[in-house]
């Protein structure tokens, strides 16, 4: 008999079937289009079978002879994907691939007397793990199931994860995911019902999907509170002396010590005094400043630097780090560990990145150093910071990786570093009783910089001319009026650190709430504000049942989870919980569905609309919009305004089309027209930006090779 070991993706499944394989090279098996290994392992047989993620989810238990959208839904249950896919009628590629391979591990099932989950060490890896052996060999089995235990994919990590597995699953960390998908579901199943429900029943709209959740409510909220800020914020003239000193004909730029004025007249009257007057040096300041090298990434840290550098969204940035991780590269990216734990051989990566040419400098810069790195304040028992394993890329990365790749790389070799020191110096120049400063900052010593030519590339010394005390200077001065800024939008990175503040939503899950609030048209733009249905969504939620959106509420959830976690509290109390608190938010919601309908419906009815208008016609006052042909049922874009005006368009009969609110450059200049543009993105293609006009344009010649 064999031992079955349940790893979470194909991908995975194939490469620790090979790092356990004594050849390093398992047979593989292909059933049903599904192909999992037989891997020999000294007098061990293992047959290694993948999920793809969840192949379980949430559900509930439908009423005799009730239809539509009712709440409140209550009678929870957890079924295969591809049941609930067969209920909704969606019996599509991903429906045979759920069946086949639930199917395939039940049937390698029975030929096994040991189980073993090797799916990620994490809340959301052990539910995907438990949920299969209990559907496939029962109660009994998953009690005597074992847990391997891994934060990279390297041979090292899963040999002694194989040889020394947890004795049983993590019961704690199973209950605490399981609670989390069935808390996320009362609340989604429920609050998407009461407000699609409160829209059916009026006269102009037929049907619109609306939902929130327990995390994306508060998080959109923000959103809305951020533009009404940003709405009503009256500015605020005032004037800052903008000045310099002329030396060796070079200019350098001065501050007044008051850096603003709110009344004119003040510094009117400092200009006038100073007029005519020569500087002097009246105080010079020397200090040394230490830049201490940065703490290892976690998953946070990662995402802020792939968006600060590279404009990588979170979620983009998770994705790349997740295959990266799978590639064997770097350790497992969704964790939240700031400390490198001492078993860690921190010298063995160092020299097999070595190997690299790209990075062989900065592993020589290390060499006979003693290795201390740096940590932040955060811990995380489950994994590692977000390490390189020291395996280099078998072939050539795609650039997105290689950019990522290098930051954990770059980063990993900045944490064992000196300091950077600067020296500061500022001149305190003083123009009768007025004092102006002139600073500059050079790098003296470049520490843990030199480890990162990222970041080396960033440094920029502010070179000053040396002056001695008294010592007069060539002063010219003038005003200039500037206003105070509103709070700035939020971007798709600051959003997330937001909800990170708040202590709302996971580390894994808050970029996929952000996108999630994309896809429900709820949000716009990189510089996020909210969309008419977004502001009506929160307005009426804000008037009528405001404990949707309370951070306090979903803050104390993810306290309970965190608790049911560590065991101490059981997940039974924390869902009886929210299913109380829910009856009354429902109940609430039922008694206002009219009014909260009666809110929502001019927004819908304008984003009906809106959806497919792409800009205005270049040849009348009319909008251009997607439309489709009776007659072909291809789509093509036209003018509302027809038949007086027949401008149209041939268009891509695929992909999704997203208005960008610009104008064609190379149109406005050639025909003195403007043509709008917009974004294509077509299936498995990378998205681009096009005109309407796009078949009258030039066709660009290929450059010839010398």
């Amino acid at each position: 008999m064999s031992i079955m070991i349940v790893t979470e993706k194909p991908s995975a499944c194939k490469k620790i079937s090979k790092l356990l394989d004594e050849k390093n090279s398992p047979k593989r098996i292909n059933l049903k289009n599904v192909e999992y290994y037989r891997v020999k392992r000294g007098k061990k047989s293992l047959l290694v079978v993948p999920a793809i993620g969840h192949l379980f989810t949430v559900s509930h238990k439908k009423i005799e002879g009730q239809k539509g959208f009712q709440y409140p839904v209550f009678d929870l249950i957890w079924i295969p994907i591809h049941e609930k896919m067969k209920q909704s009628r969606k019996k599509n590629k991903q429906y045979y691939q759920n069946k086949n391979i639930l199917d395939v591990i039940k049937k390698v099932s029975q030929v096994c007397t040991e189980y073993i989950v090797a799916c990620d060490y994490d809340i959301e890896g052990s539910t995907i793990g438990y949920k299969i052996l209990e559907y496939c060999v029962g109660e009994n089995g998953v009690k005597l199931a074992k847990r391997m235990k891994f934060s990279s994919l390297t041979d090292e990590e899963i040999s002694n994860s194989f040889e020394n597995p947890l004795n049983t699953l993590d019961f704690n960390l199973v209950s605490s995911g399981l609670c989390r998908h069935e808390v996320d579901y009362l609340f989604g199943i429920n609050l998407t019902h009461a407000l699609t429900h409160s829209t059916t029943q009026l006269d102009r709209i037929n049907f619109y999907l609306l939902s929130t959740g327990r995390v994306q409510g508060p998080t959109l909220a923000e959103i809305v509170k951020r533009e009404r800020q940003i709405n009503s914020f009256t500015p605020k003239k005032y004037w800052v002396i903008d000045g310099f000193i002329r030396y060796k004909g070079k200019k350098y730029p001065i501050s007044h010590s008051k850096r603003r004025f709110f009344k004119e007249s003040t510094i009117d009257k400092i200009l006038t005094d100073c007029k005519g007057k020569s500087g002097k040096i009246s105080d010079i300041k020397t200090k040394k400043i230490l830049r201490y090298p940065p703490i290892p990434y976690n998953l946070s840290g990662l995402q802020d630097d792939a968006y600060n550098y590279f404009k990588y969204n979170p979620s983009y940035t998770l994705r790349i780090a997740e295959k990266l991780y799978l590639d064997s590269l770097i350790s497992y990216p969704r964790t939240s560990n700031q400390v490198i734990p001492k078993e860690i051989n921190l010298k063995k990566i160092i020299k097999s990145l070595m190997k690299s040419r790209s990075y062989k400098k900065y592993g020589e810069l290390l060499s006979g150093e003693k290795l201390v790195p740096s940590k932040g304040k955060k811990r995380d028992p489950a994994h590692p910071p977000i390490l390189p394993t020291g395996n280099l890329p078998e072939k050539k990365l795609k650039t997105t990786e290689k950019k990522i790749f290098n930051l954990v790389v770059y980063r990993f070799f900045s944490i064992f570093g000196e300091p950077a020191e600067y020296k500061r110096k500022r001149y305190i120049i003083s123009l009768g009783k007025e004092h102006f400063y002139l600073s500059g900052k050079t790098l003296t010593k470049k520490g843990w910089l030199e480890l990162n030519p990222l970041m080396m590339k960033k440094v920029k010394s502010q070179q000053i001319p040396s002056f001695k005390m008294n010592q007069g200077v060539d002063v010219n001065l003038n005003k200039e009026d500037k206003e105070t800024r509103p709070p700035p939008r939020y971007n798709p990175n600051s959003i997330r650190k937001w909800m990170e503040r708040q202590k709302i939503g996971t580390k894994a899950t808050r970029s996929d709430i952000v996108k999630k609030l994309y896809q429900r048209k709820y949000i716009n733009g990189n510089r996020i504000s909210p969309t008419e249905i977004g502001n009506s969504l929160i307005k009426v939620l804000e008037k009528y049942v405001p404990e949707i959106l309370s951070i306090e509420m979903t803050r104390d959830l993810e306290t309970k989870m965190e608790r049911i976690e560590k065991g101490e509290l059981k997940k039974s109390k924390v869902i009886d919980s929210v299913k109380n608190d829910l009856k009354k938010i429902l109940d609430k919601f039922k008694e206002d569905e009219d009014k909260i309908g009666q809110g929502l419906e001019d927004s819908i009815i304008k984003m009906y609309e809106n959806q497919n208008i792409i800009g205005e016609c270049p040849n009348c006052d009319g909008q251009l919009k997607i439309f489709y042909s009776k007659k072909t049922k291809k789509r093509f874009i036209g003018c509302t305004n027809y038949p007086k005006c027949t401008t149209s368009f041939p268009v891509a009969q695929k992909g999704k089309i997203t208005p960008l609110n610009k104008e064609c450059k190379y149109c406005k200049d050639k025909y003195q027209k403007a043509y709008p543009l917009f974004k294509l993105n077509l299936p498995s293609k990378r998205p681009f930006t096009t005109c309407v006009n796009w078949n009258k344009h030039e066709k660009r010649s290929k450059k010839t090779k010398k």
